[in-house]
């Protein structure tokens, strides 16, 4: 639903009625999510459902939907049935999607396909005669690693690459919204997935989630197959997932010094400003930040400082063990202090490492990530050096493990592409 509706506002103008009519649409998409992991697919929850969809369309009527038209010269109400409604209940007995639909001005049928046509900018939404999305991606590009660890300034410097395409933001929701996928459906236990999790639905919509989204540098779409660069914290626990959908995929380890990451992740858990599972059951208040690691059952009766350690070590133990599993050469490491120190030249060298080339000039500073909480300072964890270094033996021997992964995967000086 998501991705469809990203693919209308794509065509929508700034009409504001049609615009404040999606905006309700995507409030929609938010309610049905949530009763998604709630119910899923169990029978119980087909009368929320069939209700969601009861309201949005009477909100959609009051606002005249039906005689809205489009850009393209395609009326709104027509192509939110087809695209998004008469697909949520996919079932028979759905007398909803076909009884209370708002009635759209007559319009040529395109009986070939019987999908809406989009038509003025020669766009056709046609999946029925596309190549599958999963087979457009070519050695699709993974950034990995701890949280706090500096991955949102390696990413969105990384993007400037050319022939590079990227949908510019986190994918916490393009992912956890394929079913199957979220914790709650999956009974709490982490944000881990395994490759006996990428079943081939599961792969192809998630697939089509990511292409529709995605932009080069320029801000343009793809056309054909493309090279994907994806970050999203969670996906340290997801490595064998994105291998089995993409057998090509090639991952970047980023690492940051543990003192400075463990201070992070410790201001983010206090600033409120990352509760990634904000009614997480049988946690002690509920909220939980950051990454969900498998065994976090066993952290509640811990202080933050201890629970961060152990989320650290955790991530990073998973994610070694992964990478270490795929081919020789699909994986890259890159140390996030000296990509602080000398951004050109580590860009180049990533770039090159993975068969891309380089021709921006990077200032001796970058600017700030938006995920930036306090300004930024490497001394900073000495803040609480006594609070780091009480729970530094539970991150040791993973640090250790760590450093030399990097050292042993560390991005080969190579001239640029």
């Amino acid at each position: 639903m998501r991705c469809h509706l990203a693919f209308i506002r794509e065509q929508a103008g700034t009409d504001p009625k049609i615009v404040e009519s999606l905006d309700r649409v995507e409030s929609f998409i938010d309610a049905w999510a949530a009763n998604w992991a709630r119910f899923g697919t169990e029978v119980e929850g087909r009368a929320v459902y069939e209700g969601l969809l009861k309201d949005i369309r009477a909100s959609l009527t009051k606002l005249e939907v039906s005689s809205l038209e489009m850009p393209n010269e395609v009326f709104l109400g027509r192509i939110l049935e087809q695209l998004i409604f008469q697909m949520a209940l996919a079932h028979p007995d759905s007398r909803v999607a076909k009884s209370e639909a708002p009635v759209a001005h007559p319009e040529p049928e395109e009986k070939a396909t019987g999908s809406v046509i989009l038509s003025g900018s020669a766009k056709a939404f046609r999946p029925a005669d596309r190549e599958p999305y999963r087979n457009r991606f070519d050695r699709p590009l993974f950034v990995v690693s701890t949280p706090r660890s500096g991955s949102t300034l390696l990413y969105e410097t990384f993007v400037k690459a050319p022939g590079l395409f990227a949908t510019g933001d986190e994918s916490h929701r393009l992912i956890e919204n394929v079913p199957g996928l979220a914790p709650p459906q999956r009974g709490w236990l982490s944000n881990q997935l395994v490759a006996h999790d990428a079943t081939p639905e599961r792969a192809e919509r998630l697939a089509e989630g990511f292409y529709r989204q995605l932009k080069d540098r320029d801000g343009r779409r793809p056309t054909g197959r493309v090279r994907m660069v994806e970050k999203t914290p969670k996906n340290a626990l997801r490595v064998p997932f994105f291998d089995a959908i993409w057998p090509d995929a090639e991952f970047i380890y980023l690492y940051r010094d543990a003192r400075e990451t463990l201070y992070s992740m410790m201001e983010a858990w206090h600033s409120g400003g990352f509760r990634t599972y904000p009614g997480l059951p049988g946690w002690p208040d509920g909220t939980w930040s950051l990454l969900l690691v498998p065994g976090w059952q066993q952290l509640k009766r811990m202080q933050i400082p201890e629970i961060v350690a152990h989320q650290w070590a955790i991530t990073t133990e998973v994610l070694l063990d992964d990478l270490e599993r795929l081919g020789e050469g699909r994986v890259q490491a890159i140390d996030y202090g000296t990509f602080l120190g000398s951004p050109q030249s580590e860009m180049e060298r990533l770039a090159a490492a993975v068969g891309l080339g380089w021709d921006r000039k990077l200032g001796d500073t970058l600017p700030l990530s938006k995920t930036t909480v306090s300004k930024p300072d490497r001394q900073k964890w000495r803040r609480l050096a006594h609070v780091i270094e009480a729970v530094w033996p539970i991150v040791e021997q993973a640090d250790e493990r760590a450093r030399q992964f990097l050292a042993d995967r560390r991005v080969p000086i190579r001239a640029a592409a």
